[in-house]
């Protein structure tokens, strides 16, 4: 009798097992809203479509809210976003705190963010910036912050505002001491930036941005050190993570490579609740495999990239894949340590209280 039961059981798990990742036969078009065109978001959707075994239909956005309206619309199946968004939004806080989201599951942690605040090097010491309270000095500074309701324009106002500055539009007029912001693509700004209609950039991007690394071969600028805010870390520890920008990715010349204070925030996966759960394993298993080419210049780990904030919904098939992975890092030294690793899955990152059939105390 103990036989056919656990017979019965090993059976159950087996086609439970079998049927989330088996090849997917489905004739469905999947959707993921990226960003920009030939922007990271944009590149990370084009290597997921193109190895995923379903069909998938890559779409540019302008970035993070207009993806996590998309996936609440049912628009979407999968958008990439910015983490403190999506949290804004699943919150009920910021902009969206009259709308309630009932869409939005998390699939996983992609990479992080980095703050790029770039400004030019001028010939005139008066009107240099060297910190961002040097902005200050003048009332026509100009600053490029991406496309309007992007990563990069929200999080400007937010550091502007900490930083007691306050922004207006450039197509305004102010006698005030004030700074201005202009909207535009990467593509856009950056000319506008090297014609020297730009006094500074402001852009949220993975390390090793490339339109960055080609701006620092012709032009001489300064990265703005944004870390030291206490307001920043002590308010925010829920949105950000402090972070160094490594110059080594942008320069060559050992003179020039250093490190810079940042403050980052993670690019996370997010899915409509409906997709159905093979689906979505099949999705967070290519993310997973694709990783070191996804990130090859941040040293961004499995727990990472499933840490599951308890304001997200986690979607099942997500939380399938982990579970069935056991979330072992690749690090030679816990590798055969999955005790050690779920322990500390649990205590700093998971919200569940269970990986497999491990029982854990949060």
């Amino acid at each position: 009798m103990y036989i056919l039961i656990i017979i019965v059981i090993f059976s159950l798990v087996y086609y439970k097992y079998n049927n989330l990742f088996t090849e997917i036969t489905t004739t469905k078009i999947y959707s993921m809203g990226t960003g920009l065109d030939k922007s990271p978001y944009h590149n990370f959707g084009q290597l997921v479509q193109n190895n995923v075994s379903y069909e998938m239909e890559v779409k540019i956005s302008e970035g993070s809210i207009e993806n996590i309206l998309k996936i609440e619309n049912n628009e979407l199946d999968f958008a990439l976003c910015q983490e403190e968004i999506a949290f804004d939004a699943v919150s009920k806080l910021g902009a969206f705190a009259n709308k309630e989201f009932k869409n939005i599951n998390f699939v996983c942690g992609i990479y992080f963010e980095f703050m790029h605040f770039i400004v030019k090097n001028k010939k005139q010491v008066s009107i240099q910036i060297n910190t961002v309270d040097d902005l200050r000095k003048s009332n026509n500074y100009k600053i490029g912050i991406g496309p309007k309701n992007s990563g990069s324009y929200n999080n400007f106002f937010l550091i502007s505002k900490l930083f007691n500055l306050v922004p207006i539009s450039l197509e305004e007029k102010s006698a005030k001491n004030t700074v201005y912001y202009v909207t535009g693509t990467y593509n856009e700004l950056f000319n506008q930036f090297v014609n020297d209609e730009l006094d500074g950039l402001f852009i949220v991007s993975s390390p090793n941005n490339i339109y960055i690394k080609n701006l620092v071969k012709n032009d001489d600028v300064t990265f703005l050190d944004i870390s030291d805010n206490v307001l920043l870390t002590d308010l925010f520890s829920q949105y950000f993570y402090k972070k160094q920008i490594d110059l080594s990715n942008y320069y060559t010349e050992i003179i020039k490579q250093d490190t810079i204070g940042t403050l980052a925030s993670r690019a996370i996966l997010i899915c409509n609740k409906n997709v159905e759960p093979p689906i979505v394993a099949e999705t967070i298993r290519n993310v997973f495999l694709l990783q070191n080419i996804i990130n090859p210049y941040d040293d961004y780990t499995p727990i990472e990239m499933a840490f599951c904030r308890n304001a997200f919904t986690l979607h099942n098939g997500a939380k399938q894949y982990l579970k069935s992975i056991g979330l072992v890092s690749g690090d030679i030294q816990y590798s055969y340590d999955l005790n050690f690793y779920a322990e500390n899955v649990v205590k700093n990152y998971w919200t569940h209280d269970k990986i497999g059939n491990k029982v854990f105390s949060i």
